[in-house]
């Protein structure tokens, strides 16, 4: 063994027994980490389902506006996916 080594020692018990882990920020300590998943999806899904509803609802005035007031003369099963995306886009810029 080298000079400067240092001899191995047993491990000094701590008073109290090992250290409980510490749970992390913003989680309720009852809670389990798949808790804590599960509320954090519940969350996000009600935002982009709230996206979907404004885009369906700003789809659906779009094309009625537009053939209510002869501004198209495409089928509406044509348009209706066009402007879906068109406003799926928009509303997800937002």
């Amino acid at each position: 063994m080298p000079q400067n080594a240092i001899p191995p020692t047993a491990p000094v018990p701590t008073p109290g027994g090992p250290p409980k882990p510490i749970p992390p920020q913003g989680v309720h300590p009852t809670h389990s980490r798949l808790t804590e998943h599960f509320e954090q999806f519940h969350r996000q899904s009600k935002i982009g389902a709230r996206k979907v509803l404004i885009a369906s609802g700003l789809t659906a005035f779009l094309i009625w506006a537009m053939m209510e007031f002869g501004w198209i003369d495409t089928p509406w099963h044509i348009m209706t996916p066009l402007v879906w995306i068109g406003s799926m886009y928009v509303v997800y810029k937002i």
